[in-house]
């Protein structure tokens, strides 16, 4: 019997290296967008001038202005929230504890 199937020592792709097939699918795909984002633009602001529902328009406008100015930044407020009290202390608890601490078993899990 030959040694083939089965995880191999080399076999495969490298690990971290890039697909191929797929960034030459990403970059041709890219290429076509591009050929066609002048009338897709005027596509969009045909619809922010002229269309029929005002929903409509403010989405076209906004997707105009994203495309010229680029999209606001969004801020992140990053902060420690409060842990519900209960849990809270039994984890001061513990912590005062230390390694004292017994075990708790309950008699109904035996």
């Amino acid at each position: 019997m030959g040694i083939h199937g089965g995880k191999r020592v080399g076999a495969g792709r490298p690990k971290g290296s890039r697909n191929k097939a797929t960034t030459a699918q990403k970059t041709a795909l890219s290429e076509l967008a591009r050929s066609h984002a002048e009338s897709a633009l005027q596509a969009l602001a045909e619809v922010a001038a002229k269309g029929r529902s005002e929903s409509a328009r403010v989405t076209a406008a906004c997707a105009l202005l994203d495309r010229a100015f680029g999209r606001p930044g969004q801020s992140v407020t990053m902060g420690a929230a409060e842990p519900e009290d209960g849990f809270a202390s039994f984890l001061k608890d513990l912590r005062a504890r230390g390694s004292r601490a017994p075990i708790a078993t309950n008699a109904e899990d035996e």
